[in-house]
């Protein structure tokens, strides 16, 4: 989630309800809003290699 992200309350909503996923991580990206962390590259650079580290270690 961006943490300039208008929506974020919504992230953090879905992440306080997954009581049953094993395990869980809220990653928030400084500076980014909802939107650019669809297309502006440093940003999506740190999702991505986020999620490459999550799922490699849960998958």
């Amino acid at each position: 989630m961006g943490s300039h992200a208008d929506t974020g309350y919504m992230t953090i909503d879905c992440y306080e309800a997954a009581v049953n996923a094993p395990v869980r991580e809220l990653l928030e990206i400084p500076g980014a809003t909802h939107i650019q962390t669809y297309w502006k590259e440093e940003y999506v650079d740190q999702a991505m290699a986020k999620l490459v580290e999550f799922f490699g270690a849960h998958l």
